[in-house]
């Protein structure tokens, strides 16, 4: 038989027990780090602006790096390769040809905020520099029917 002075120390340790479990299980979880954050999407640092009705940007063609929502290509643009890093997107274009290539660049670039710095067709070659939303886009073609556009980050 149980005296009922036994039961007033028995409930004071099986609450002082209990209250020590939930604290353990508090610091516990303290001790496990930090909660994880999601990580942000990339946002483009580059202003939206007018595509050409026959172009189609860079953001659209999947690319997340370069002045992705201001520079644009031909919507009929068939790429074989691409790099698309935070510093520089660099991409092989197999059609149209390099001489349409850049003759829509030529029309597209400057309305987008972008100033043309040369511009070369010989015949053999098609070239265009353009400077704009602080990157460097080069434009080369040649002959062979493929174009390399290169844009780099402006330091």
């Amino acid at each position: 038989m149980q005296r009922p002075d036994d039961t007033v120390p028995r409930r004071r340790l099986l609450a002082r027990a209990a209250a020590g479990a939930v604290g353990a299980v508090g610091l516990a979880s303290c001790s496990a780090g930090p909660v994880p954050r999601p990580v942000p999407t990339p946002v483009p640092t580059t202003p939206s602006v007018s595509i050409p009705a026959d172009g189609v940007s860079l953001a659209e063609l999947g690319f997340t790096h370069g002045p992705v929502t201001a520079w644009s290509l031909p919507r009929a643009v068939a790429l074989i390769d691409r790099v698309d890093q935070p510093n520089q997107v660099t991409m092989v274009i197999t059609s149209p040809g390099p001489q349409d290539v850049v003759d829509y660049l030529d029309r597209a670039l400057p309305r987008a905020g972008f100033h043309l710095e040369h511009h070369r067709e010989d015949g053999t070659a098609s070239a265009l520099i353009a400077v704009g939303h602080g990157w460097r886009g080069s434009v080369v073609g040649a002959s062979s029917g493929r174009t390399v556009l290169t844009l780099q980050q402006m330091s």
